[in-house]
């Protein structure tokens, strides 16, 4: 009987270093994410989210539908940005 193919340690290794690797990029980002105030597209969205379409020219319905989400969720920067 062949034993079932288990990957060699190297590549779980290489799959910690990666993980890690975006956890770090991401806890600097959430570090850093109040630093500058709200970018016009993301003021232009979260009006988008206040009347809601499902055909937008200039950008795909679900982001109108997020910024509705996370203003109905109390708002914020943060909230916004962490999707």
């Amino acid at each position: 009987m062949s034993r079932p193919h288990q990957p060699p340690r190297w590549e779980r290794s290489s799959l910690h270093v990666v993980v890690g690797l975006c956890a770090l990029k991401a806890l600097v980002h959430l570090a850093f994410v109040k630093r500058y105030g709200y970018h016009g597209d993301e003021l232009y969205f979260i009006e988008c989210g206040r009347h809601l379409a499902t055909g937008y020219v200039d950008h795909p319905p679900l982001i109108p539908w997020i910024a509705r989400v996370t203003e109905a969720l109390g708002g914020g920067l943060v909230l916004l940005r962490l999707p």
